[in-house]
C-alpha cells in the first residue's frame, strides 16, 4: 500500500490547481473532512484485503457517509430524503457501504464529545438495525421514513421551497440581465473555452431525463463544491428551457471511475451512464432531471443544482442526544432499502438471498463489523496525521505545480 503522500498525489494528478488547492486544505482540517475526500484510500487501507464481513454482493453507493444523505425533488416532483451521491457506485460487498458510514458516525460522535462507549453503542445499534431491515421480506421501501428530527427538517425545507430561496442568493441582475454571482469561493469565472465546451456538451444526445433538451444557457461558472471532487471540472449553469420559463440552476460534472473496484463490473457505456443508472436504480424515488452526456472518451452528469442546506451535516445531526437512535433507524432503513432495490440485477445477490444471509448473520455482524470499522477508522486517523504533517511541510507543492 502506498504511503499517504503517494496515495493523495496519485488520486489527484491532473486536477485544476485552484480546486485542488482548496481540496488539500480541506483534507487538513480534521479526520472527517479527510474521510470525505479520500474514498479510494479508505478502501485501499481496509483491515483485510477484500474484506466482506460475510455480506452478500450487491449495488452500493460506494462512498456512504453521514453527509451523503439529503433532500431533493423526485421525478414525480415530490420532496424526498435519500442517499444523494452515487459517483462511486459499484457492485461490491454491501458491508463496504456500512463500514464507511460507521467510520463517519464514529468521527461525528467524537466531534460531539461523546466517548468510545457511546461511539461503539451507536455503531452496534446501526448494524443491528441495518441487518434487521435487510432481512425483512417486505417490499422494498418506496419512501424512506423520516422519523428523526434531522431528516424531517431537511424534508420540510425541501417541501417549503428552500431551493428557490437559496438559488436567489447565487444570482444577480447587472443591467437587468440575470447572471451568476462570482464570489471566488463557491463560483469562479470561466473564459470562452469552457463556455464553448459546455455548449458542445449540451448539444449531444443525453441518456436519461429528456427535460434538458433545448435549454438555453444564460450564464456559467466553475463550481467549487464537495470535497472529493474538488479540482475536477464542474460547472454551475443558469438556464431556461422551453418547458419552464423560469430560471433554473444545473450542475454539470465530469464523471470519473471509482478509485477501487471490489469485483468485476458491467461494461458501462460511460462513467456518467453508470452513475445515472445506479442512482435511478437505488434511490426510492429517483432524482428529477438526472442525465448523462457523452464527450468522446469522457462523460458528464447533468442534474438540478441541490442547495448545500438540503444535505445532512455531521456537525448538526447529533446536536441533541435524543436524535441519535431515531436517526440511526432512518439511515439504516434507507441504506438497506437502497441495497435491496439493486438486488438481482447485473450479478447482485437476489433479495431473498440478502434476506436469508442478513437473518442468519444478525447476531454476528454487529460485533464483527464494528471491529473492522475500528481498525479502518484507526488507519484513517493515522493517515490523516501523516497527511497533516506532510501538508504542513509543503510536500504537495509539486502536485499543485504539475496540475
Amino acid at each position: 500500500m502506498p504511503n499517504i503522500v503517494q496515495a493523495v498525489c496519485e488520486a489527484n494528478t491532473g486536477r485544476d490547481p485552484q480546486g485542488l488547492r482548496l481540496k488539500l486544505r480541506k483534507l487538513r482540517q480534521d479526520p472527517f473532512a479527510f474521510l470525505r475526500g479520500t474514498c479510494q484510500r479508505y478502501y485501499q487501507a481496509m483491515p483485510e484485503p477484500g474484506w466482506t464481513g460475510g455480506a452478500p454482493v450487491g449495488w452500493i453507493c460506494g462512498d456512504l457517509h453521514l453527509e451523503n444523505f439529503g433532500a431533493y425533488r423526485s421525478s414525480q416532483g415530490k420532496a424526498r430524503v435519500d442517499i444523494n451521491d452515487f459517483d462511486a457506485a459499484q457492485k461490491a460487498p454491501l458491508s463496504w457501504d456500512v463500514l464507511r458510514l460507521l467510520s463517519s458516525l464514529r468521527l461525528a460522535c467524537r466531534e460531539r464529545g461523546w466517548g468510545r462507549d457511546v461511539q461503539d453503542a451507536a455503531g452496534l445499534r446501526f448494524v443491528a438495525m441495518y441487518a434487521q431491515a435487510l432481512a425483512t421480506t417486505r417490499h422494498t421501501l418506496s419512501r424512506p421514513a423520516c422519523a428523526s428530527r434531522p431528516l424531517s427538517d431537511l424534508l420540510g425545507d425541501a417541501q417549503r421551497g428552500s431551493t428557490q430561496q437559496q438559488m436567489a442568493k447565487l444570482i444577480h441582475q447587472p443591467q437587468g440581465k440575470p447572471r451568476l454571482k462570482i464570489d471566488g469561493e463557491r463560483l469562479m469565472a470561466i473564459d470562452d473555452g469552457p463556455r464553448d465546451h459546455i455548449a458542445h456538451l449540451l448539444s449531444q444526445p443525453a441518456v436519461g431525463d429528456a427535460g434538458w433538451r433545448r435549454l438555453r444557457v444564460k450564464d456559467a461558472a466553475l463550481r467549487l463544491a464537495g470535497t472529493g471532487s474538488l479540482g475536477l471540472p464542474r460547472y454551475l449553469l443558469l438556464v431556461k428551457t422551453d418547458a419552464d420559463p423560469g430560471r433554473q440552476l444545473l450542475d454539470l460534472k465530469l464523471a470519473t471511475a471509482p478509485g477501487v473496484l471490489a469485483t468485476a463490473q458491467p461494461a458501462w457505456p460511460s462513467e456518467a451512464h453508470r452513475i445515472a443508472t445506479l442512482q435511478q436504480r437505488l434511490q426510492a424515488r429517483p432524482l428529477k432531471g438526472l442525465a448523462a452526456l457523452a464527450d468522446g472518451p469522457r462523460s458528464w452528469t447533468l442534474r438540478p443544482w441541490q442547495p448545500p442546506d438540503l444535505g445532512l451535516r455531521a456537525t448538526q445531526v447529533l446536536a441533541q442526544a435524543d436524535d441519535l437512535i431515531p436517526l440511526l433507524s432512518d439511515l439504516a432503513r434507507i441504506t438497506a432499502g437502497a441495497h435491496k432495490r439493486g438486488a438481482g440485477q447485473d450479478g447482485a445477490a437476489t433479495r431473498q438471498d440478502m434476506s436469508t444471509i442478513a437473518a442468519t448473520h444478525a447476531d454476528i455482524w454487529p460485533a464483527a463489523w464494528l471491529h473492522a470499522e475500528r481498525q479502518a477508522t484507526a488507519q484513517l486517523e493515522r493517515d490523516w496525521r501523516a497527511y497533516a504533517r506532510a501538508y504542513d511541510s509543503g510536500a504537495f507543492t509539486a502536485l499543485l505545480q504539475g496540475s
